[in-house]
């Protein structure tokens, strides 16, 4: 009896005792049995209820809800770690981070359906425009995936009209024909530290994981108007790990004359892809640095413009182009490491594709070149191709190295460009490839300074069909073929390389090429340090070719005829004239072997002035009458011969004399 009354004296000390306990715990710990809770920023409990695991939605949502009402600024969504069904999407709400630590949500829709999504009209009734659906959200960890059986097609996370979004730290698994997660119209949306793992049944063409798209009605972004032509800006994705998936993030779609601005993708890890890892389309401002792509069929893709059957381009419906064309990448893409093979999806597996040229069909008629774009610093690992680049304009290529394993097909280029111009591609490094560089089908106007060719299984340097092209300061060794290979292609400047052990000639031209070449060293090739097939126009100027097997070079026609290096040249004598001759200039010079005639330059007067033709003579003195009075007359000699096409000449010899009044 007497412990009754002890039990029912201390009862209500007891219960006074767990409620201030469960007061003074509220702000942090979540209700007994509640399952999801919001807290405002003082971390008052605003709402708190349990989630069916079986259907989640409802809780969950009014959670969102509650949030979205705008009664407690700015709150804190919590659902207590464990696995539950979503048998609906959920719609995010601004102003808040949803915590989903030590939780997995599971895509249950009977048909199409998500996760979560960003408001649209479909559930609040309102169109959004611009970047105002969502503003302000943070979703933080968790694992979103999908509930045995569910092969809908449909992404777990959708983000449309929406501005400074994070997903931290998220996993998103097993997708079946579509994407794990799609973005349109954001500005400032984050995705850092997640994972994007598993995929199946799709192909190469639209399979991005994380799909940076454009909000297009019918095709691609259905159910989120208004369709205003909003694009993204200022995505990043950052630290994320794509894995065992298609293709891994970036954009395939495109509007004609509009841009994703500021995209930065950064950090990444990239591995066993079938397809692409970074797909980029009409990307200005981009960042795409320090990725490591291992065993994917292809690296990086750039495109301004899509050749046909790889995107949707969209117009306003008349075919005029929605915006400016523009003419100014300004990206860059730097330090990624990318390791290539071919793959299901991918039989030409290359580091990086760049894509640009003169648009019909689809896109409205127009040149929509890659301009100023940089890729440099990267590190390439391929069994098929390097970088290959198609209507590259003013682009710098630079400091990447390129390296082959396995049997080297044709295919197998280190960097290739088509219909490229005004391009500088320096110090790259280029190794067991079948051509190191080249530049054709009209790549014109090119420069190749300061680059390593080894080991490579044809010609290391090609020009083909493209004019003006510039190679200098090269360094190519030990080349199955040629050094540097000629075709088709005038005027090329070949100066200062070194070439040493091609198994054919150190340079060869052919098929009407002209080529100028300069103080080159080409030593060790089984046959010529030079050849110059019957058409060609070789002018070859203070080259060094030394020990090349069948001679130092040969100028092919109607009779094959071998030449060497003219030796160099001294002015001497050149000295103003007394007495009848004053105002005339005497210039006289010694004769060099092998010269069949020499040729002689002046310029007048100021140092930027431009050296013309005075004479072309057999002799060996020459008194000039035309100078002025009064300034300073700069001459250059060089010694010449001729035969079958090839003109070599030695060094320049200059004399510099002063006219007296």
């Amino acid at each position: 009896m007497q412990k009754m009354r002890f039990f029912r004296r201390c009862l209500p000390l007891f219960l006074a005792f767990w409620l201030l306990l469960a007061v003074a715990g509220a702000p942090f710990a979540a209700y007994a049995g509640e399952s999801v809770t919001v807290r405002d920023s003082s971390g008052q409990v605003r709402y708190a209820a349990p989630m069916d695991p079986e259907n989640a939605c409802p809780a969950l949502q009014s959670a969102l809800d509650t949030v979205r009402s705008g009664a407690y600024g700015t709150c804190t969504v919590t659902v207590t770690p464990g696995e539950y069904r979503m048998t609906k999407s959920a719609v995010l709400a601004s102003d808040m981070t949803l915590n989903l630590k030590g939780v997995t949500l599971l895509n249950a829709n009977a048909g199409k359906g998500n996760i979560f999504i960003s408001p649209n009209r479909d559930r609040t009734g309102k169109d959004y425009t611009g970047y105002s659906a969502l503003e302000n959200c943070t979703l933080r960890g968790g694992t979103l995936d999908y509930a045995p059986g569910n092969t809908n097609g449909s992404c777990l996370l959708r983000l449309a009209h929406c501005k400074n979004v994070t997903v931290d730290g998220t996993a998103f698994l097993n997708n079946t024909d579509s994407h794990h997660a799609e973005l349109a119209a954001g500005y400032n949306v984050r995705f850092v530290n997640c994972l994007f793992s598993g995929q199946t049944n799709q192909t190469e063409s639209s399979a991005e994981a994380l799909q940076i798209d454009i909000l297009e009605k019918n095709r691609h972004f259905a159910n989120f108007p208004a369709y205003d032509g909003t694009m993204n800006q200022k995505i990043t994705v950052e630290d994320c790990t794509f894995q065992d998936l298609i293709c891994g993030v970036g954009t395939r779609n495109a509007f004609a004359g509009r841009y994703q601005k500021g995209v930065t993708i950064r950090g990444n890890t990239f591995r066993r892809l079938q397809g692409t890892a970074i797909v980029c389309t009409n990307y200005v401002d981009a960042v795409i640095e320090k990725n490591t792509i291992t065993d994917c069929g292809r690296g990086v893709a750039y495109y301004m413009c899509k050749n046909s059957g790889v995107t949707d381009v969209f117009t306003d419906g008349s075919g005029k182009v929605l915006g400016k064309r523009n003419t100014d990448c300004g990206s860059r893409i730097t330090d990624n490491t990318i390791s290539v093979c071919q793959t299901a999806e991918m039989d030409k597996p290359r580091g990086m594709f760049l894509y640009g040229g003169k648009a019909t069909g689809k896109m409205p008629a127009g040149n929509y070149a890659v301009y100023n774009l940089t890729v440099s610093g990267n590190t390439i690992t391929t069994t098929g191709g390097g970088i290959t680049g198609t209507d590259l304009q003013n682009c710098t290529l630079a400091d990447n190295r390129i390296t082959h394993t396995g049997a080297a097909a044709e295919t197998t280029v280190g960097i290739l460009l088509h219909g490229s111009s005004g391009n500088l591609i320096e110090k790259n490094t280029c190794t067991a490839l079948h051509n190191g560089l080249k530049c054709m089908d009209a790549s014109h106007s090119n420069e190749l300074r300061s680059n390593t060719v080894t080991d490579s299984r044809s010609s290391a340097v090609c020009i083909v069909d493209s004019n003006g092209v510039e190679v200098t300061e090269n360094t190519i060794r030990t080349g199955a073929t040629n050094g540097i290979f000629v075709q088709r292609s005038k005027k090329a400047r070949l100066l200062r390389n070194t070439i040493q052990a091609m198994g054919h000639n150190g340079i060869c031209l052919a098929e009407k090429s002209t080529a100028a070449t300069g103080s080159n060293r080409i030593s060790g090739c089984r046959r010529y340090g030079m050849s110059s097939q019957s058409g060609t126009a070789l002018t070859t100027v203070g080259d060094r070719l030394t020990g090349n097997t069948k001679g130092q070079g040969i100028a092919q026609g109607s009779k094959n005829k071998k030449f060497s290096t003219i030796g160099s040249t001294r002015l001497v004598g050149g000295r103003i004239r007394s007495g009848k001759n004053k105002g005339k200039i005497a210039l006289q010079w010694k004769a060099v072997p092998g010269a069949k005639q020499y040729v002689l330059y002046r310029r007048d007067g100021s140092i930027r002035g431009r050296y013309r033709r005075v004479v072309t003579l057999t002799g060996t003195r020459y008194i000039d009458t035309a100078p002025k009075r009064g300034k300073t007359a700069a001459y250059r000699l060089v010694a010449q011969t001729k035969t079958n096409g090839v003109t070599a000449e030695s060094p320049v010899a200059r004399a510099a004399v002063r006219i007296k009044g």
